[in-house]
């Protein structure tokens, strides 16, 4: 069973989108800022991370860089910030997907399983 970081300071947001992954048979790990993310993925080695892009503490993209120092571990970026310049930023920066608020569930477990297929595949 994969295990998804999900890093989501909504609480809501994080129990919607756990409840679809955990349909999907995926194991959930919540985060709910920068800095507890980073301790998590350190520690669970996850096999995707899904990030908010605006946290407290640390931004997203902050998060990002620093996974990506250490990892090529799949990053979905899930943000409010839906202009193309934001979209472009976080791709630019490492992300391996950017889906903007709001989402629907099962969208977003698509894209979570399309990437993981990807990685897979190479």
């Amino acid at each position: 069973m994969d295990k998804i970081l999900l890093v989501e300071d909504e609480k809501s947001i994080s129990r919607v989108l756990s409840a679809y992954l955990k349909k999907a048979g995926y194991e959930v790990e919540p985060a709910y800022d920068g800095h507890q993310a980073l301790e998590l993925f350190e520690q669970e080695e996850p096999a995707l991370v899904l990030l908010d892009r605006m946290l407290p503490g640390m931004d997203g993209l902050s998060v990002l860089r620093r996974i990506r120092g250490q990892s090529d571990c799949p990053v979905i970026i899930l943000s409010a910030l839906s202009g193309d310049e934001h979209q472009a930023e976080g791709l630019k920066a490492g992300a391996d997907e950017y889906i903007c608020k709001p989402f629907v569930g099962e969208a977003v477990v698509a894209r979570v399983q399309e990437v993981l297929h990807l990685r897979r595949r190479v």
